[in-house]
């Protein structure tokens, strides 16, 4: 009988009793990997969120398997936050590529919006008004990114990401549209 109160002891028996015993832990563990504390905040929740998502199998577990499983949570949740985020720079590098690319304006671009105004401004009623006033920050106000990112409160690779894709957005209507009258 002894034996099995020591066993049971040797578990938790409440989720709270769970997260009391290693929400610092969690903080250590992410201490070694990450210093932003929001973001350790962040992936603290995100590992919190799995354990409880999984509680009968943290709840069946001994004391010390339960914290080594922790420990390869907090690791794998920090790890994929970073992969994701070389991820995210990565796509961000692209499509500043081939912003600058549309940005040079080729004889197509120029043609694009001269020429078609009729299809032009048809075209922007599918905007959204976020959408128009970057393009209008951009093309009237002839702002640069960097002016349009300090105004708004955003990078200055997010405004170009978002002025990529409202153009991407624009010339493909105004194509839909060509089609459309043919």
């Amino acid at each position: 009988m002894n034996r099995r109160s020591n066993q049971h002891s040797n578990k938790y028996s409440t989720l709270e009793e769970l997260y009391r015993e290693n929400r610092n832990l969690v903080y250590v563990f992410l201490s070694d990997i990450v210093e932003d504390e929001s973001l350790k905040d962040d992936l603290a929740s995100a590992v919190w969120v799995k354990v409880f998502n999984r509680s009968e199998m943290f709840l069946g577990m001994n004391k010390t398997w339960v914290k080594n499983y922790i420990r390869v949570m907090v690791r794998n949740a920090a790890s994929d936050y970073i992969k994701a985020e070389r991820r995210e720079r990565e796509v961000i590098t692209e499509t500043m590529i081939l912003f600058d690319r549309i940005t040079e304006h080729s004889a197509e671009d120029t043609a694009l919006f001269v020429d078609d105004e009729v299809y032009l401004e048809r075209a922007c009623s599918i905007l959204t008004k976020e959408e128009k006033e970057l393009i209008q920050m951009r093309f009237a106000y002839k702002m640069s990114a960097r002016e349009v990112g300090n105004l708004l409160e955003i990078s200055e690779d997010t405004v170009r990401v978002r002025q990529f894709r409202t153009l991407r957005k624009l010339k493909n209507e105004i194509i839909r549209l060509k089609k459309e009258n043919e």
